[in-house]
């Protein structure tokens, strides 16, 4: 997936500033893709020169005025055909720093390695009580539409891959008898 698509795909469903985009990308797709303020611009640039979004000004009384996104139907087309065009790998390369570093941890102090392993397993701990969030928010909804079905799908496969990343992690340090 590209950030062009996220965008595209957030705008079909409504239009939104690059702000509102943001805000979508750190809350309702943060698990599944992020981009920054600086990537989502460019991007919306980048887009609308293609002729995949169009933007209008909203002016404002005593604030800056915003620029609102909407999809064009070249954009949903777009969208459409990336959509339909699922990656033959369905699983991303592997470019994982941490992993990285743990492989050669032999050339590191035990304490570092401990360190760094319950480091990871906060970070896990802090992301899955964000996805629980959501998926309980998702959950307390009526009327589930089918787009809420698959973003339940996605939340799920996040909070097990979080889950048997703590899992993994434990088991490091209880061979290293922490």
């Amino acid at each position: 997936m590209s950030l062009k698509h996220g965008i595209l795909g957030l705008l079909l469903q409504q239009e939104r500033t690059g702000y509102d985009l943001k805000k979508d990308f750190n809350g309702s797709i943060a698990h599944l893709w992020n981009g920054s303020m600086s990537q989502i611009y460019r991007d919306l640039k980048t887009l609308e020169h293609e002729g995949a979004v169009v933007a209008r000004i909203h002016e404002q009384q005593e604030k800056p005025d915003k620029k609102i996104y909407s999809i064009t139907p070249l954009g949903r087309k777009m969208f459409q055909d990336w959509l339909e065009e699922f990656p033959k790998q369905t699983s991303p390369l592997k470019r994982d720093a941490f992993q990285l570093r743990l492989f050669f941890g032999a050339h590191l102090p035990e304490d570092k390695i401990i360190h760094e392993l319950q480091r990871f397993q906060d970070e896990k701990r802090q992301y899955l009580a964000f996805i629980e969030t959501m998926s309980q928010q998702l959950e307390n909804r009526l009327g589930m539409d089918t787009s809420q079905r698959y973003l339940r799908f996605t939340l799920k496969r996040a909070q097990l891959s979080l889950k048997a990343l703590m899992e993994w992690s434990q088991w490091c340090l209880d061979e290293m008898g922490v």
